[in-house]
């Protein structure tokens, strides 16, 4: 997973002097022609600090094939093809929403970060979030299926000395071993 994004007018600058460090074009994954550089195309996102826009260099096949269009700066971001959003705003909106419903968690987040979206909106992030939860959930399964165990998280030692936790959802989890 990318390290969090903070946008500051700094780094506004450094995005745009990254967009304009030349770029060794791939080749169209439909024709196997070299890409070339439409030039820069403005990119904005909505962010835990507002609206960040910035313009990135955009390459695609001389011969207009469908899905050839790349952006190499968007990709260094791990930025999708359409998100509006940051992950940062998204992953706020779905851990509101864990303990809230939609309509007050929108409420919740405007108050928090002064940005409005709408409830419908975060239902969205909390459906994609789960559909990549459930993604991973049967990648794990898959390799536990063919003998691969998982990977035990290290707990923390403060955790650890703990007898018992209570989530929010009113859960409670024993950390001692179970005889």
């Amino acid at each position: 997973m990318a390290p969090p994004l903070y946008y500051d007018h700094s780094s506004r600058l450094d995005m745009t002097e990254r967009a304009q460090v030349p770029t060794q074009w791939k080749c169209c994954a439909v024709c196997g022609t070299r890409l070339v550089s439409k030039g820069f195309v403005k990119r904005q996102m909505l962010t835990l600090v507002g609206t960040v826009e910035w313009k990135r260099r955009v390459g695609r096949c001389p011969h207009r094939c469908l899905g050839s269009q790349q952006t190499p700066l968007d990709s260094a971001l791990s930025i999708d093809a359409y998100q509006q959003a940051s992950t940062e705003l998204m992953r706020l909106g779905c851990l509101l929403a864990v303990f809230l419903p939609f309509e007050l968690a929108a409420v919740i987040l405007r108050q928090l970060t002064g940005i409005a979206v709408g409830d419908d909106t975060i239902w969205q992030w909390v459906q994609v979030a789960g559909q990549q939860a459930m993604e991973q959930l049967k990648l794990q399964l898959q390799r536990l299926a063919q003998g691969q165990h998982p990977q035990v998280e290290p707990l923390d030692e403060m955790l650890k000395a703990m007898p018992l936790i209570i989530t929010a959802d009113g859960v409670t989890v024993p950390f001692r071993a179970q005889p």
